[in-house]
């Protein structure tokens, strides 16, 4: 058995469900430990778990880790795959006391937290190295397995946190299903050009930069869109007064929350994908675009950086960074025949690198290693 535990179904369902999927058509039993559905889906068994995602406090931190290891000495898996920080952290403390190397511990480390993007003052970088002391020590044991999704976090387990190359697989992002975002033959000289903000409505997602921007580019022939959601648990969530601010700018719009499904039949109308995020791990958002074709501007941290090598793939800024932002706004309105060929760039890349294939199979190769 494969025991799967994530902090959220919604996150799993939209980036992981296809491997659990694939993992079960070849013979393998996947039960998926989520705190908010208790069902089947296409084979994956969902159970639900108490979990407190917005923070650690400490009785709910226990009441997860003990429903956990009644799970674990329940169900007696063979594997348990912790997704994101803080199932990490629960499995791997778990691992350090109270098991003794019975059960493999692998862990997709799906972005470093609010922790790695806030540095700014003494408070946070002492945060940041207590943080780091205890990822070292959690990291310790033999049986765990650790799936980085970008190469500076990957540099950052092997040379700070001290894991072993043979304890590191390198597996860029969940994948992006090639067959629902198709290349798209845009029109890149038409009158206007749609450019497109998909995240969780967070500043970490860099929503500001993004907005700020769009206002001082209103000379442009250029619209901004915004798809995305809520996140009133994260430490770094907008809420709605922020967004109201900038409901009045005719260049700008807004249309919430999106569903998975949805965004295939959307990408038509995108022309470009704006990400200027603080980091990530691998964004599922940013893998789209590149599938259908979309180019991508994006910061230059880790888990973006990387899927811009060069001028053909993308646009590159500095976080936090509204004068670049609207710099390279500016340099796509006046260089619009650089776009056909990022275009087909990104796409080819996706193919070769980033297909839920390419990704399923490095997920099956390490549970069958």
């Amino acid at each position: 058995m494969i025991l799967h535990f994530v902090n959220s179904y919604h996150f799993y369902k939209s980036h992981f469900h296809h491997i659990a999927k694939k993992l079960v058509e070849q013979g393998y039993n996947v039960v998926v430990l989520n705190p908010e559905k208790d069902l089947v889906v296409d084979g994956v068994h969902y159970k639900y778990i108490t979990f407190n995602r917005s923070g650690y406090g400490l009785f709910s931190s226990l009441h997860t880790f003990f429903s956990l290891f009644l799970i674990l000495i329940t169900l007696k898996p063979k594997f348990i795959h912790s997704f994101t920080i803080k199932p990490f952290i629960l499995t791997s403390l778990m691992n350090l006391f109270l098991f003794k190397n019975k059960i493999s511990f692998i862990h997709t480390i799906t972005g470093m937290g609010t922790i790695f993007t806030h540095n700014e003052n003494l408070k946070d970088r002492i945060i940041f190295k207590i943080f780091t002391f205890l990822y070292k020590i959690l990291c310790f044991k033999d049986n765990n397995r650790f799936i980085i999704e970008n190469p500076d976090d990957l540099s950052f387990f092997n040379n700070s946190l001290l894991v072993t190359n043979s304890h590191l697989n390198y597996i860029p992002g969940a994948g992006v299903n090639i067959n629902s975002f198709p290349y798209i033959q845009r029109d890149f000289h038409k009158k206007r050009l749609n450019v497109v903000f998909i995240a969780r409505l967070l500043f970490d997602k860099g929503i500001k930069e993004f907005l700020e921007a769009a206002i001082f580019c209103q000379n442009l022939p250029l619209d901004f869109s915004v798809y995305g959601d809520f996140d009133d648990v994260n430490p770094s969530a907008v809420d709605q007064s922020f967004i109201s601010k900038y409901d009045s700018y005719p260049n700008i719009k807004f249309y919430g929350f999106v569903r998975n499904s949805d965004l295939p039949s959307l990408y038509k109308n995108f022309d470009l994908v704006c990400l200027p995020s603080y980091r990530e791990g691998c964004p599922k958002s940013l893998l789209e675009a590149c599938a259908s074709g979309a180019p991508i501007i994006t910061t230059d941290v880790p888990g973006c950086r990387h899927l811009v090598p060069s001028s053909e793939y993308g646009y590159l800024i500095k976080p936090r960074d509204i004068s670049g932002l609207i710099k390279i706004f500016n340099i796509i309105v006046n260089d619009r025949d650089s776009l056909f060929e990022i275009s087909k760039n990104l796409h080819s890349m996706a193919c070769e690198n980033y297909s839920n294939d390419v990704i399923y199979s490095s997920y099956k190769l390490l549970y069958k290693s």
